[in-house]
């Protein structure tokens, strides 16, 4: 999921149903014992979710424990001069 720059930009409502959607398909594929693939789709919800806080991290917000890993990244987020 890193550098789609088209993934970074959706609002966060998009970014839900979309999480919604990934979900619908990992329960599917484990019913189906597609392991792997449910396995990868987990990855790329778990991506999407931090995403989703990312874009509405402010530091009080996040969790001291959470704060060397997010941080970083949300500032970074901040700076691009596009959005992304």
């Amino acid at each position: 999921m890193s550098g789609g720059g088209a993934i970074e930009s959706l609002p966060g409502d998009e970014l839900e149903r979309i999480i919604r959607e990934l979900e619908r398909q990992m329960k599917e594929a484990a019913q189906n014992l597609e392991f792997e693939k449910a396995a990868l789709l987990r990855d790329q919800i778990f991506e999407l979710r931090e995403l989703l806080v990312l874009q509405t991290a402010r530091r009080r917000d996040v969790p001291i424990w959470e704060q060397d890993r997010v941080m970083p990244l949300a500032e970074i987020a901040e700076e691009e001069p596009d959005g992304r």
